[in-house]
């Protein structure tokens, strides 16, 4: 029905008008602020287009506003922040409102934690962490957390850690 397909059309060209004006829009408050912006209208499945903008434009960080839904919701009715952190292979992060419904800015960055576990992958984040702390101003918190305590010296593998000289000063 040719009807039907111009109406379509033009209905989802008023909608691309539509969401390339809000787009500009944004783009200029945060031009204001003194930042080179650049824009892309992607359609499509949201985790795909997202992922593979951030490849295309060769991005150093996504930042992704999240319902801050619970494990039972995401289930039910997925995630797109959830997915994009799982499938990108740029860092993401998830910005989670606060327990209102009201969405809320985030508050100015000023410390930025950084979990260690003693692994070069886990270590591998320092590099981007420095610099998001050092371009924001902020403190950093590293954070090394084991899920138990072990009395096997031998499970203490870490470099440059004396052991002998560790247990004497417990000890002491």
């Amino acid at each position: 029905n040719g009807s039907l397909d111009e109406a379509l059309t033009t209905k989802e060209r008023i909608r691309q008008v539509a969401l390339t004006q809000h787009l500009d829009a944004t783009a200029a408050t945060v031009r204001a602020g003194g930042f080179v912006v650049s824009t892309d209208l992607a359609f499509g499945d949201p985790v795909a287009a997202i992922v593979t903008a951030s490849a295309a434009e060769d991005v150093a960080l996504t930042v992704l506003a999240t319902h801050g839904r619970g494990a039972a919701q995401r289930m039910i009715v997925g995630s797109v922040a959830d997915r994009v952190m799982r499938l990108s292979t740029r860092p993401v992060v998830l910005v989670r409102p606060s327990g209102t419904d009201e969405v809320t800015n985030p508050s100015a960055i000023t410390r930025i934690m950084v979990p260690l576990d003693g692994s070069p992958l886990a270590e591998s984040v320092l590099p981007l962490a420095t610099d998001l702390a050092r371009s924001a101003g902020a403190a950093m918190v590293l954070v090394r957390v084991e899920p138990h305590i072990t009395v096997d010296a031998a499970a203490f593998d870490v470099a440059g850690v004396d052991l002998a000289t560790m247990e004497a000063e417990v000890a002491a």
